[in-house]
């Protein structure tokens, strides 16, 4: 059986977002490996205080390019080429105009917001980063017309390129002039700086393809922004209401609790973001090909693609949640120090949560694709709700622990909500094979726990063989291989359960076998026993 066209640029699409995705994580794992190592904490917590502040600060820049997303591959697929031309034209300047009006309020109101959270540092750092913060919008909109435009090889190059700069930057201030709260900021700024001057390559790229693709009816300003505004304002209240939501803890943890508990906080639930790797990577893609879609009438296309992406969103990202959830304090331990187990119980729990809300992401944007945005929209004001009266109450009696416990009940409340309007538009359930893979996951949890203290037993002992500073590096590297066999043991687990519960149908080994050989980095025959042992796991009626 073959694999649609479309399922093809999922594939495709997945791969290259799946790389730069992978490549972005480890970059950034390894920049707050260094960072904890040579700062102090109260400098890391007062530096990603103010980015969750500066948070706020962006709601209301992308009213027109929010909807670049939705708008440039629908018109693309209707040979309107002039009216995306023309979208861009207004987008950048519109979001220009408003980031520098918003860059500067932030300047000149920074001591007052220092003052509100009684750190003088505070002022230095957000007067520097308002900067930044008009540098990312530029960035940030770039991003996003590459995205548009399906050239997601590029879009994870120009990321790769900010994020990796930043760390060659703060390692290169660590050997010259030490690692403060200044260097932190300033290494920080100008890896935007740089990504800035690729970016403007990049979009010159696609102007120029445009260009060429110039067809279909002239459009103008006043008709184009009566198209995009009402959509665009709906897309950014939404995205407006989840990044308040998504600042909300660390906001409020700078206000009831340390700076310290912030910077604990911070890299606990970050380490936790890793699990996002393959499901960011599908929806880099998705969206603007259900978009595509959605603008041919395909409408049975998009719940084939929806239901094929859930089941490889849930088979990618169960194991790793599995090995987070259960091995928090020991990654944590390993990765920043001893001063960063304590944010162990948070960065289960956060974990738990973004699993589940990883499920709602691909319901969600075909919702999106269909122009119900108001429907997201509610869904964001009711969990913005819920999440600020939890983060009230449960960070002064808990702490961090309070925190990441209120983004749980949020995430879950959110993805109740996206099932339940998804049934109600079109139809969306979780199959039988989504819910065949839950259970394996669960099974999975649970073997993996039961052997959690066995594990850490074997570690302590092996590690006692060695004395002195090298028992502590051969300690470091026995628990990180350690961990490596038992993720693959994970994996492994869960594989197994999956083939018994018959999770799989046959267009996900089509997809499975067009991925790893476009990869080229298993041999052939490999990936033919790969396939051939997955095909027990095919239903019955399928075989």
């Amino acid at each position: 059986m073959g694999i649609s066209i479309s399922t093809k640029e999922v594939v495709k699409g997945t791969i290259w977002s799946l790389a730069g995705s992978i490549t972005i994580k480890l970059v950034s794992f390894f920049y707050l490996v260094f960072l904890t190592g040579v700062a102090l904490k109260e400098d890391i917590g007062t530096f990603y205080l103010a980015l969750s502040l500066l948070t706020f600060a962006t709601l209301f820049v992308d009213i027109i390019s929010s909807s670049f997303t939705r708008f440039i591959p629908f018109f693309r697929v209707r040979g309107e080429g002039k009216k995306i031309l023309r979208l861009l034209e207004v987008g950048y300047c519109a979001t220009v105009v408003i980031a520098l009006i918003i860059s500067l309020f932030v300047y000149f109101m920074s001591k007052s917001i220092a003052d509100f959270y009684s750190n003088s540092d505070l002022t230095i750092v957000l007067q520097i980063l308002s900067i930044y913060l008009f540098l990312s919008t530029v960035f940030n909109l770039s991003s996003i017309v590459l995205r548009s435009m399906k050239r997601i090889k590029d879009q994870a190059i120009l990321l790769n390129v900010q994020n990796f700069s930043k760390l060659v930057l703060l390692v290169f201030f660590s050997f010259g002039v030490g690692v403060n709260l200044f260097t932190i900021v300033l290494s920080f700024l100008l890896s935007y700086v740089i990504s800035v001057f690729v970016s403007i390559l990049y979009v010159r790229s696609v102007l120029n393809q445009l260009s060429h693709e110039s067809s279909g009816a002239d459009i103008s300003y006043l008709d184009l922004l009566a198209e995009v505004v009402p959509f665009g304002l709906m897309l950014t209240a939404t995205s407006s209401l989840w990044t308040i939501i998504s600042s909300t803890d660390r906001s409020m943890l700078g206000f009831y609790a340390t700076s310290s508990d912030v910077a604990i906080y911070t890299v606990a639930t970050s380490l936790s973001i890793l699990i996002l790797i393959f499901p960011s990577a599908i929806g880099s893609i998705f969206f603007p090909l259900v978009s595509q879609l959605y603008g041919q009438k395909k409408i049975d296309e998009i719940g084939k693609i929806c239901e094929i992406s859930m089941r490889w969103l849930l088979f990618a990202t169960i194991p790793f949640a599995t090995v987070f959830i259960v091995f928090s304090s020991d990654l944590l331990s390993l990765f920043y120090g001893e001063d960063y187990r304590a944010g162990a119980i948070a960065m289960a729990l956060f974990t738990f949560g973004l699993l589940i809300r990883t499920l709602s992401d691909i319901p969600g944007s075909v919702l999106a694709s269909m122009r119900l945005v108001h429907i997201e929209l509610l869904i964001a004001f009711f969990v913005l709700v819920i999440n600020f009266v939890l983060n009230l109450l449960l960070i002064p009696q808990w702490g961090i622990d309070g925190a990441a416990f209120a983004s749980l009940i949020s995430f879950t409340i959110a993805t109740l909500l996206t099932f339940h309007y998804s049934r109600k538009f079109f139809d969306f359930k979780l199959s039988v094979s989504m819910l065949k893979l839950l259970v394996a996951g669960m099974i999975s949890f649970l073997l993996i726990s039961v052997l959690h203290p066995y594990i850490l037993s074997v570690t302590l002992h092996i590690s006692n063989l060695a004395s002195g500073d090298l028992a502590f590096y051969i300690g470091k590297l026995l628990k990180l291989a350690i961990l490596a066999i038992f993720f693959s043991l994970c994996l492994l687990v869960f594989s197994i359960f999956a083939i018994l519960l018959k999770s799989f149908k046959s267009e996900d080994l089509d997809i499975l076998e067009a991925a790893l050989k476009r990869a080229r980095v298993i041999p052939e025959p490999t990936i033919a026993f790969i396939i051939a042992t997955l095909s027990f796991g095919l239903h019955k009626e399928e075989k």
